[in-house]
């Protein structure tokens, strides 16, 4: 994957306590297509800081992010609020939930109050609160740089570059491109590149 992951431990550590998350888990949200990312605009910590919701081991997770150069650093993940995934637990994770699993409703909103980057999300939040283009989203989830993404689905690099910066919005049939890239990036890549009368 083109983009870079970290955190701070101790961070990461007291998010494992106070979330039962951890970093690693969060690192994986990123390969979810049809996660959703906004600018937080209202956090005053002197760099632009991002939240995003996205599936991992089918249970959704909040996690707030900030970018620095081409690296993603975490800063926190938790469970959104409220939520109850209880009848939905997969057999077979890649990460260790038990924590997560074992916190209560209260529990989750009372350790998503005492985290300053973590809190629940209200009405007001939302309407203001940018969303960040799902072409970014898309293209992190496929392992892909601009360039690689731009020359494999045919998109103008500097379509794409505009997209994920916000210069831009994708017109109606991009959107609906970029949702068939999502559903099946192969598919699409194949398609793209066929020639008539080829076998293959």
């Amino acid at each position: 994957m083109a983009d870079e992951f970290e955190w701070d431990d101790a961070k990461a550590a007291s998010n494992w306590l106070k979330h039962g998350v951890r970093f690693a888990a969060a690192r994986d949200a990123f390969n979810d297509p049809f996660s959703v990312e906004w600018v937080d605009a209202d956090q005053n910590t002197g760099e632009r800081r991002l939240s995003m919701v996205a599936m991992v081991d089918s249970r959704l997770l909040f996690i707030a992010f900030t970018m620095r150069d081409d690296r993603i650093r975490i800063i926190s993940a938790r469970k959104p609020n409220p939520m109850n995934d209880a009848n939905t637990t997969p057999k077979a994770d890649k990460h260790d939930w038990s924590r997560l699993d074992a916190m209560t409703e209260a529990e989750v909103h009372a350790a998503a109050l005492s985290d300053p980057n973590a809190q629940p999300l209200t009405d007001a939040d939302f309407a203001r609160m940018k969303q960040v283009p799902r072409a970014k989203s898309l293209r992190r989830a496929l392992c892909l740089t601009q360039e690689e993404f731009a020359a494999r689905f045919r998109v103008p690099l500097g379509t794409l570059r505009d997209w994920e910066q916000g210069r831009t919005e994708p017109d109606q049939p991009a959107r609906a491109y970029l949702k068939v890239i999502a559903f099946d990036a192969e598919l699409v890549r194949r398609a793209l590149e066929y020639v008539p009368g080829d076998s293959r």
